[in-house]
């Protein structure tokens, strides 16, 4: 190993991030994903000039902002430990392998970046926090103590330094903002039975809720939909505030048949399953009416 070990220190710095901005979107992202932003919000979506302001929508710029920047960290935070953890089993037989030799340079200067990035990102946060109390002019000290802790990090034995370009780590942040705003959002369907009777005269009641990106209720669309597919009605959704919309079905005006509750909204979704990525969101809930 070398003399100089600042590599462990660096490891238990993200580390520690992984711990502290897990627990943060833990916790953050269920409120953002229902924040009520009024729009079928997009990463490029604008309120235009002859629209009503949409307050909302600003809200919830700000509000992904931090999900953003610990998403990205954690992503380089992983990196730099799944790099060192490699770093450290080749190193010790690099001397008598050039291979090993280039492998653990090239993870050596992979885990000194991927740490550059997140001790970038953690000065892009701090600084975010002081431009929010104090001024906008404050971003200049922040790049100050960014050119300054590189020079220092170059002295101690870290040549990838010298390459690190603090916009390369913002560009990718932007492009992390992007994505958490198309994905941070609620949009649910729930209904208090499966079953319901006929001759007891039982209304089911159906709850759609949403959030964040889809909060739109504009775009959203509820339908009631034969389980053989020769009907399909569609059904009015009533406001209950706070991003839930209800509907009522009466059992006695159904015929005695299996029906699906069909729920969909026109906004990228990810899923585990085949095709993985979908134009629309789409959820369902099956319903049998009985005699």
């Amino acid at each position: 190993m070398e003399r100089d070990e600042a590599w462990k220190e660096q490891l238990g710095f993200l580390s520690g991030t992984v711990l502290v901005w897990g627990t943060l979107l833990l916790s953050l992202w269920p409120t953002v994903a229902r924040f009520q932003t009024g729009i079928n919000a997009h990463f490029w979506s604008t309120i235009s000039a002859g629209e009503s302001p949409k307050p909302g929508w600003d809200g919830y710029q700000m509000l992904v902002a931090p999900l953003a920047l610990g998403i990205s960290a954690i992503f380089f935070s992983i990196l730099h430990i799944f790099s060192r953890g490699l770093w450290i089993g080749i190193h010790r037989n690099s001397s008598n392998d050039s291979l090993a030799a280039y492998a653990s340079k090239f993870l050596h200067r992979l885990a000194d970046a991927s740490y550059g990035a997140v001790f970038a990102q953690w000065l892009f946060a701090a600084a975010t926090i002081i431009v929010l109390l104090l001024t906008f002019v404050l971003w200049t000290t922040m790049f100050l103590v960014g050119r300054k802790r590189l020079k220092h990090l170059k002295t101690t034995g870290s040549p990838p330094y010298r390459r690190i370009k603090l916009f390369g780590f913002f560009l990718f942040f932007f492009l992390i903002y992007g994505a958490t705003i198309e994905m941070c959002y609620v949009a649910s369907l729930t209904a208090d039975k499966r079953m319901a009777s006929r001759s007891k005269g039982e209304y089911v009641e159906v709850i759609v809720t949403l959030g964040g990106a889809t909060s739109d209720i504009n775009d959203a669309k509820l339908e009631l939909k034969d389980i053989d597919g020769n009907s399909s009605t569609r059904l009015d959704l009533l406001s209950l505030g706070d991003g839930q919309y209800a509907c009522y079905i009466p059992s006695s005006d159904l015929p005695h048949r299996q029906y699906l509750l069909e729920f969909t909204y026109p906004h990228l979704s990810f899923s585990m399953s085949y095709p993985f990525l979908s134009s629309r969101v789409q959820r369902s809930w099956p319903l049998v009416v009985v005699p």
